[in-house]
């Protein structure tokens, strides 16, 4: 089964969500700023990676 995976990124969180292509939502993660510019490289790619990781083991993957 397909599953799809959405970020979004912004200034002050980072949302992600796991799908299956019938549109159902599977798993979902959140952490803080994800906008390298507002709050910096570093700490925007451990909001990616902490909302990704998030959502994916909600979704058991």
């Amino acid at each position: 089964m397909p599953l799809i995976l959405a970020v979004d990124a912004g200034g002050t969180s980072t949302r992600a969500v796991v799908i299956d292509s019938s549109g159902r939502t599977l798993g979902y993660g959140r952490a803080g700023g994800g906008n390298p510019v507002s709050s910096g490289p570093g700490e925007a790619a451990e909001s990616l990676e902490t909302a990704v990781r998030g959502a994916l083991a909600a979704s058991g993957s």
